[in-house]
């Protein structure tokens, strides 16, 4: 599941504050992505946004450098932006949503109820090999939250 907008008719779930080790896991995801996108010259500033997770994506794809890396690297690093993006971008925050199958980073946008999972999203398209997906996905959430 990559989002979700959320009956809470539909499925027995609860929602968690994150831990401060989760907390701290997620922000060294975000520092060393700024670390990539520094190093790739990117951005030397290591900004993240949707634009600059399309552009360091393709690093990570079959094939590269970087796709030698541990593809859970990838997916925690790229994960944590754009969790980060969600927040920065459209004011959502950090959850972990909790069901009978078990655990899983997301974010929540309180106001309109739409819970993503960024962690989610990162691995689908690592999978399929998908491209230019995070601008997408933000702005179809920025149309959806209005």
């Amino acid at each position: 599941m990559a989002y979700k907008k959320i009956n809470k008719m539909d499925i027995n779930y609860e929602e968690l504050p994150l831990s401060e080790n989760d907390l701290g896991w997620i922000n060294a995801g975000i520092g060393e992505l700024q670390r990539v996108i520094k190093e790739l010259g990117v951005n030397n500033d290591g900004l993240i946004t949707p634009q600059i997770l399309d552009e360091v994506y393709p690093f990570f794809k079959k094939g590269t450098r970087w796709s030698k890396k541990n593809r859970t690297y990838a997916i925690s690093i790229l994960g944590s932006g754009l969790g980060y993006c969600y927040i920065k971008e459209l004011g959502y925050k950090w959850i972990i949503v909790k069901d009978k199958m078990g655990e899983e980073f997301a974010v929540k946008h309180e106001e309109s109820n739409w819970t993503n999972f960024p962690f989610s999203s990162v691995r689908k398209r690592l999978k399929t090999n998908e491209k230019n997906f995070f601008t997408a996905l933000i702005e179809s959430f920025r149309k959806e939250i209005k």
